[in-house]
């Protein structure tokens, strides 16, 4: 089925775009209106940034969010320094492992091991490739000299620093597809609307990776203070349901008439956000007083008003 694009806004085919990231464990709330060249690119461009920063990475993993791939979360790299002792460890499961060494001098084999056990093994192996029998190879062996180390704390330092003009962009684009999907096309016509539009465009549509949009002044300017009342308000009612509430998006107007969208992503203080989606709205403009949809743990979604929220009065949850 055709559709007009509100990314492109080009008629083109629909398809299924994810309003929060698939990897922060949003299964089924999705938009039909954006299509399948612009889905992909803010999949690559845009969410992608998001979904993979280190402190995002760490949230998802404490949560379980692994995302289409299924595949486990992993924090670190595949190897890394220690700061203290500059040894070098492997990691496996996000756990540190040393990593052997042997050093050759002067005739003398020294092995560093995380174990005897794991010591022995590798002074076997190097000895039989420089060719000796194995009977050789044992006598060297009872032979050796055997020393314990103090067993190594390591420490590591990796980058958790933010882009935010990118990091802030994943955001305004789950509040704008959330602004549309409660207000629908006439949203598009407001000029903040078409500002968003246009920017979400430029940082999927560009030349090569450099150019991606990192406009700091733009997110600047449409983020706001974090709306934490609602979110306390969201995170007692969570506590009354069977099933936990797992995100919460909630679009409303300001007393001076702004359109407003706060999206509490886990209900984590950390990463919800408040966004202006609007300047000075027609009184009118919005059909409900406020609109609120939560998102559960077993992937079911209820659109409900403010009263019903604060009474938890959902007889199927």
């Amino acid at each position: 089925m055709t559709m007009k694009c509100i990314i492109c806004n080009e008629e083109k085919t629909e398809s299924k775009e994810h309003i929060i990231p698939k990897a922060m464990g949003n299964d089924n709330f999705i938009t039909n209106r954006v299509c399948r060249s612009c889905n992909n690119k803010l999949g690559s461009y845009v969410d992608d940034y998001f979904i993979n920063h280190f402190i995002i990475k760490i949230i998802r993993k404490d949560r379980n969010w692994v995302g289409e791939s299924g595949i486990p979360i992993k924090l670190f790299p595949s190897n890394a320094v220690d700061k203290v002792s500059g040894k070098h460890f492997l990691f496996r499961d996000d756990k540190p492992i040393f990593l052997p060494e042997v050093i050759l001098e002067n005739d003398v084999m020294h092995v560093e091991a995380s174990s005897l056990e794991e010591g022995m093994k590798i002074a076997r192996k190097k000895l039989d490739r420089m060719g000796f029998s194995a009977e050789r190879i044992e006598e060297i062996l009872k032979n050796c000299s055997l020393s314990e180390k103090q067993t190594i704390k390591p420490e590591f330092s990796f980058p958790a620093n933010i882009e935010w003009g990118r990091f802030g962009l994943a955001i305004v684009k789950i509040a704008y597809e959330y602004t549309h999907r409660c207000l629908g096309d006439s949203y598009l016509e407001n000029e903040t609307a078409r500002v968003i539009r246009q920017e979400l465009f430029k940082s999927i549509y560009h030349e090569n990776d450099t150019s991606i949009n990192n406009n700091n002044d733009f997110i600047k300017y449409h983020f706001i203070p974090c709306n934490e009342d609602m979110l306390h308000i969201v995170k007692n009612c969570s506590e009354r349901f069977t099933v936990p509430i797992r995100h919460c998006l909630i679009l409303h107007k300001t007393p001076d008439k702004q359109l407003v969208c706060d999206i509490f992503l886990g209900l984590i203080n950390i990463i919800s956000f408040s966004v202006l989606m609007a300047e000075k709205m027609a009184s009118d403009y919005l059909r409900e007083q406020m609109y609120i949809t939560l998102i559960f743990d077993d992937s079911s979604i209820i659109d409900v008003s403010p009263e019903n929220l604060v009474e938890s009065n959902f007889s199927d949850k």
